[in-house]
């Protein structure tokens, strides 16, 4: 069984999703989507997903994040993804946990949580990061609390870049409940493009 999934994160402000957008992130045959604009021009979520495999069952959107929770057409098996965008200043990173914390509340299947959380778990994921700091431990308390997954990122180190400045603030966090649907899943970081941002993506196959 093959299992399509697809979480797009933008930076420059997706003002309206259509298939045109999806058409040019490289989404192609029949796939639903849903999305939370932009605010200015940073910010946007587009969740995508593959209508033949999956169906929508419920959605919901917040400040940070957008969650759908899908249907497995072939047995009804329900999962939850949650895009993110996080917020770049940290009195309001706790919003962040708090409504993430909420999905886990709301919800009680298989959960993924994919994006740009702007914030890092070690000091070996920022260069020249020397300590750590309050939001990064809780972060990691965060990701404890909700018994997630952080999976080696392979490809590369970092996945933002701007000058000399480096860090890995994209990720994918999984449930062990989702292990069981892609046993063998790895996450993997894809060539810059015209973004500052690595794309990153769940790879349901072993590392060769």
């Amino acid at each position: 069984m093959e299992y399509k999934w697809a979480g797009f994160f933008g930076e420059k402000g997706l003002e309206m999703a259509d298939r045109y957008v999806l058409r040019n992130l490289g989404v192609r045959g029949d796939w639903g989507f849903s999305f939370v604009e932009s605010k200015g021009a940073s910010g946007g979520i587009i969740v995508a997903w593959d209508e033949s495999v999956w169906s929508l069952v419920d959605e919901w959107k917040g400040n940070y994040s957008l969650s759908t929770v899908l249907s497995r057409k072939e047995d009804e098996s329900c999962v939850i993804f949650s895009g993110v965008y996080g917020p770049s200043l940290g009195a309001e990173k706790k919003l962040l946990w708090e409504e993430l914390n909420g999905i886990r509340v709301r919800w009680n299947h298989p959960w993924c949580i994919g994006g740009d959380f702007k914030e890092i778990r070690f000091v070996s994921e920022r260069l020249g990061c020397r300590r750590s700091v309050k939001n990064m431990r809780v972060f990691d308390k965060f990701i404890a609390k909700n018994d997630l997954i952080d999976l080696p990122l392979s490809g590369s180190r970092f996945t933002w870049s701007r000058g000399e400045s480096q860090s890995r603030i994209d990720r994918f966090l999984i449930c062990p409940g989702w292990l069981s649907l892609v046993p063998e899943v790895i996450q993997r970081s894809l060539v810059h493009s015209v973004s500052d941002h690595c794309p990153i993506i769940l790879d349901p196959r072993m590392e060769s």
